[in-house]
């Protein structure tokens, strides 16, 4: 995952922005006692928010404590101590998908880059293989979904067929627990908003490195990359008035209706200034 399922503070509550710290930090203490300390390092907005995404769809009580902060021990956050399955799997999700944008990242790259991923390999290696031995089907998914991807983008497929693995991938982790359409739907949604702010993000680089790039093609990079953006995040706001949410709904929808708007804006500034407000 790469970052771009974040809140916006400006417009959340501070006890749901404390609410949502909560999650972060129980899921930053998780990857450390399963993975080592380092593996913190690669803990992102996006994994903070399907473990959030998760436990909003469960109707147990949260048992939560005060605790201190591993790299800044002077502060304290608020720790889950139940859910646990859900934060074994979100680390080890962040750890699978690490592993396979390094593999990805060794694939587009040359000279020094290259050889500083090729060198931070062997870490990887180990931490994947900890975390397929006990989420094996999470791993399954992962990686079919990379030989997808994969293949689309060398076919230089269109849009939409380039962003289905990423996005089926998604449906298919959340289809592991649950039945209901509307929350795989919602998974599926959410993985085209991945796929394509990735993309809109990286376009000055791959069109420089000569890599694929679903907006290659496109005559108004901004326009293009906003509607793609923007009709997916439109279908995951109207697929969440039809999923249980029991709790952390006020972080879920900042998170759709302001915090995918505000990154939109910041890609969009470094090719043609503001965008539209959000939808």
């Amino acid at each position: 995952m790469f970052g771009y399922v974040t809140v916006y503070k400006p417009e959340l509550k501070i006890k749901d922005y404390e609410a949502y710290k909560g999650v972060y930090c129980t899921l930053c203490k998780n990857m450390g006692k399963k993975f080592g300390i380092i593996s913190r390092l690669l803990l992102s907005y996006d994994s903070t928010f399907y473990a959030l995404f998760r436990i909003a769809l469960n109707d147990r009580d949260l048992s939560l404590c005060k605790a201190h902060c591993t790299f800044n021990p002077t502060k304290k956050c608020l720790k889950i101590n139940n859910e646990k399955e859900i934060f074994d799997e979100a680390s080890a999700l962040t750890i699978i998908l690490s592993y396979f944008k390094l593999e990805d990242n060794i694939k587009d790259s040359k000279g020094i880059k290259e050889l500083l991923y090729k060198l931070l390999k062997p870490y990887f290696l180990i931490k994947v293989k900890k975390a397929r031995k006990e989420f094996n089907g999470i791993y399954g998914i992962a990686c079919k979904a990379m030989e997808k991807q994969e293949k689309a983008e060398k076919e230089n497929s269109l849009m939409d067929i380039a962003a289905h693995p990423t996005a089926q991938m998604l449906k298919l982790l959340l289809a592991l627990h649950y039945e209901d359409e509307s929350i795989q739907r919602f998974a599926y949604m959410l993985g085209r908003v991945i796929y394509f702010m990735d993309a809109y993000d990286d376009y000055d680089k791959d069109i420089k490195e000569g890599t694929f790039n679903p907006f290659k093609e496109t005559d108004d990079l901004v326009n293009e990359a906003t509607i793609a953006i923007n009709t997916s995040v439109g279908e995951m706001a109207e697929l969440l008035t039809k999923i249980d949410i029991y709790k952390y709904r006020p972080v879920i929808e900042n998170v759709i209706i302001y915090g995918f708007s505000n990154r939109l804006k910041e890609i969009s500034r470094k090719y043609e200034g503001e965008i539209s407000e959000p939808i």
